[in-house]
């Protein structure tokens, strides 16, 4: 339960991901409902209390661990009150335990079924949220089963088949750290057989210091082929790398997915070549930047087109530059 929250945090919960959920709410013509993680401080939901409709269903931990399970008690209390005290109580939905299990059996650890899941068994239920925000802070991939599955990546698959039928904004937060760094190198192999492969051997060579590269390249096709499977068209904003509590090293995520067909799959238009062209952003002292390193095919000028919603106030170096002349 990391709940700490940073400068960096807080000018890609306000600068970035609030002008997408703008962007988006004005797609869809209404204010979004909300699945995800805010913490106790309810930080997002705070921020982006402008455009987030009354009905948010919230997650915090149930752990089995007496100790831990104490915390974590105080932490949904903690919720609570700040809920109350916000006027952020009504409509909130407060679901105890771990997210992935949630997602994957349809209901919490108290059974309770998230309050916009159909009437259907748990199991087959499809929810119908505009906004999932997923803020993985132990990793995407920190514990694997015996039979070599990722359960967290199962439960992002799992939502995005969930969600059919019902276009949405996903917003990802992974940790570096994970256990799947053969399985990471593996699915880069196969890659590097497909047409855009020649785009591959770049991010291959980074090393045990640059997962953020990894993770920035097959994180994007992982999303996009589960939503192309389900019917959706997804979009992937450039990834924001940072650096969150006790130095832990992040990747920002935001996705947008909606619905195409519901019969067969979606089509896309950033397919292998494109995802992996985005440029990497980073969020250092309160600014979003461009990494420092880029792939060598990045092309920050016409990157930086699909970002101009980004201030020039909240961006520095390149990309400020390149969003000043955007803006005028």
């Amino acid at each position: 339960m990391a709940f700490a929250d940073s400068d960096n945090k807080k000018v890609i919960r306000d600068g970035w991901d609030l002008p997408i959920l703008n962007r988006w709410s004005g797609l869809i013509g209404r204010k979004l409902t909300y699945f995800g993680l805010p913490g106790p401080r309810m930080l997002d939901l705070r921020a982006w209390a402008t455009v987030l409709e009354r009905r948010r269903d919230a997650v915090e931990e149930r752990p089995k661990p007496k100790a831990k399970r104490a915390l974590a008690d105080e932490a949904a209390a903690e919720l609570q009150r700040n809920a109350l005290r916000y006027g952020l109580a009504d409509g909130l939905e407060i679901l105890r335990g771990d997210i992935g299990n949630i997602i994957m059996d349809g209901v919490d650890s108290l059974g309770v079924q998230p309050q916009l899941s159909d009437t259907q068994p748990a199991e087959r239920a499809r929810f119908a949220y505009d906004l999932h925000n997923l803020d993985f802070d132990g990793g995407l991939g920190f514990i694997v089963r015996k039979t070599g599955e990722a359960p967290r990546v199962d439960a992002i698959k799992k939502l995005i088949e969930r969600q059919k039928g019902q276009s949405f904004v996903l917003m990802l937060t992974v940790n570096v750290r994970n256990t799947l760094g053969p399985n990471i190198e593996d699915f880069l192999d196969r890659l590097n057989r497909l047409p855009a492969g020649d785009l591959i051997g770049w991010y291959q060579s980074r090393g045990a210091g640059e997962v953020e590269y990894r993770l920035k390249a097959v994180v994007p096709i992982i999303v996009r082929s589960a939503g192309e499977t389900a019917g959706f068209v997804v979009r992937c904003y450039p990834p924001v790398a940072y650096t969150g509590h006790q130095s832990a090293r992040m990747v920002h995520f935001c996705f947008e997915l909606t619905t195409e067909d519901k019969v067969f799959a979606g089509v896309s238009q950033q397919q292998d070549a494109e995802l992996l062209r985005l440029p990497l952003l980073e969020a250092t002292d309160g600014l979003i930047r461009f990494a420092p390193q880029q792939h060598p095919d990045c092309d920050h000028s016409t990157a930086v087109a699909e970002i101009s919603f980004l201030s020039p106030d909240l961006s520095s170096g390149e990309l400020a530059e390149l969003l000043k002349k955007l803006s005028g």
